[in-house]
């Protein structure tokens, strides 16, 4: 029986915690080796690149999100910049989907 179906039948259900064992809790050597993964946060968390301010100022005036989707990111290794680049992307996304369904309803029931 592996350890969670052990753990189910050792009382968590009834609001009991079970014990954990050595080989639940995670390692020393894999803890240092958790420890080495990259970052994915900004660099600078005071830097503000272009694909941000696009992303924050579509939220006041919505084309900057397009703006903000089809600029190439400068810095290839910016994954910061590339993530806002994204967002805006996924956001354009969701109003042409939005946009088209509109249209789509209002010439199906126009005549009705």
């Amino acid at each position: 029986m592996n350890n969670g179906a052990r753990s189910l039948e050792m009382g968590m259900g009834q609001g009991k915690a079970a014990p954990l064992s050595q080989s639940d809790t995670m390692s020393v050597r894999s803890y240092h080796e958790y420890e080495k993964l990259p970052f994915f946060g900004p660099p600078d968390p005071t830097r503000w690149p272009l694909h941000k301010k696009c992303f924050f100022g579509g939220l006041l005036f919505p084309p900057l999100w397009l703006l903000g989707a089809f600029l190439p990111v400068r810095d290839p290794s910016d994954n910061w910049a590339e993530l806002f680049r994204l967002r805006c992307v996924a956001i354009v996304m969701i109003i042409f989907i939005v946009v088209v369904a509109l249209v789509i309803l209002e010439t199906a029931f126009k005549n009705s």
